[in-house]
């Protein structure tokens, strides 16, 4: 097991977020406003974690599917959906090398994590997604800003990338400016939203700074 694969593994089997990032309950609920419209389009929770907007998903009554390249993510998200009496499929593989045929969803989330890893890695991951979507399909995804605290005291190790420190010791962290943003997405996708969003934590001691996109495959 990789570095990488061993930290998630073990944050996932201590620590389960389950509240959904509002900014992604805001986008479903206005974007897909018909609740029989969604149980035909197909949405992949990428990055999944534990499960929180997989679960959001199901409840939302779309074709729900995850995946996390975390073992235990996944056995808590299969918890969580059996709880609610939910269904959904489950997958576990790491983001750049995605198991699914080409133009298979109508909507990916990758919600905060494709900034986790190199350049290299974003710009994988993001071709994956874009090949795995269907024709007009859509992508709501964030990336972290420059201003962002969680690279403070991180080692750099190339521009904008770092090695973190504290609470997410050893991670590979990229942060971007909305100009790298925008390279990153233009191969593969026609740019709908882009937004920044800040969000302090723990008495403002931690910054959360993201951009947030809405995207269309091309």
């Amino acid at each position: 097991m990789d570095e990488k694969r061993k930290f998630w593994e073990e944050h996932h089997s201590q620590k389960q977020m389950i509240y959904p990032a509002e900014e992604l309950v805001r986008f479903l609920y206005y974007w897909y406003p018909d609740p029989d419209s969604r149980k035909n389009t197909r949405a992949l929770d990428m990055g999944a974690g534990s499960g929180r907007h997989t679960v959001l998903l199901g409840k939302m009554l779309f074709d729900t599917f995850a995946l996390d390249q975390s073992f235990s993510g996944m056995k808590n998200t299969r918890t969580f959906l059996n709880r609610d009496g939910l269904s959904g499929s489950i997958l576990c593989a790491t983001l750049n090398k995605l198991p699914f045929k080409n133009e298979t969803f109508d909507l990916i989330i990758p919600w905060e994590c494709i900034f986790y890893g190199d350049r290299d890695f974003i710009k994988s991951a993001l071709s994956e997604v874009n090949r795995i979507l269907k024709p007009e399909g859509v992508c709501f995804t964030c990336f972290r800003t420059t201003k962002d605290s969680h690279i403070e005291n991180g080692k750099p190790l190339s521009e904008g990338v770092y090695r973190c420190r504290g609470e997410w010791e050893g991670q590979i962290l990229t942060v971007l400016t909305k100009n790298e943003v925008e390279e990153f997405l233009e191969p593969y996708f026609k740019t709908i939203w882009f937004d920044e969003q800040w969000t302090t934590r723990r008495n403002s001691e931690q910054r959360d700074a993201l951009w947030i996109i809405l995207a269309q495959k091309k």
